[in-house]
């Protein structure tokens, strides 16, 4: 509904205590600076929205490694931002790192892996690419 301001307070309110309670590099503080970020994009915040989803992506890489799912969720959130910045290349690399670690995590016939994959035919789509995209809409629909 348009909230953005009361949202945002709600979640500061929720991020401090995440913070105060498990401390600043807990999971549960990466989630929801994941939930701000998604705010500040909802809003147009590019900037902000980016530096705020590597701040989770820094706390899921240091207590889980390179290779999670959730890092790999974050990455696919920083390309998509970067995405709308008209950042396609930095936008295309994340989505491949994204796709690598969810096919290494999950196989490569996950829902996830489908996820990847479509958006890297979105972006590849959006740059006129659209022979590069094909196979890869032709796999994630397989996948589905």
């Amino acid at each position: 509904q348009g909230k953005y301001e009361n949202a945002s307070r709600l979640l500061q309110r929720s991020l401090d205590i995440f913070k105060r309670v498990f401390g600043a590099d807990h999971p549960d503080v990466a989630a929801c600076l994941l939930k701000v970020a998604a705010l500040l994009t909802l809003q147009g915040k590019y900037d902000h929205a980016l530096d705020v989803y590597q701040q989770s992506l820094d706390i899921f890489e240091k207590q889980f490694g390179a290779d999670h799912s959730l890092v790999a969720a974050s990455l696919h959130d920083i390309a998509h931002v970067l995405t709308l910045q008209g950042k396609h290349d930095t936008a295309l690399s994340l989505l491949q790192r994204s796709l690598d670690i969810r096919e290494r995590a999950f196989g490569v016939d996950h829902p996830e892996v489908a996820t990847s994959l479509n958006s890297i035919a979105t972006l590849l789509m959006l740059q006129g690419k659209h022979e590069n995209a094909l196979p890869l809409l032709q796999r994630s629909l397989d996948i589905r």
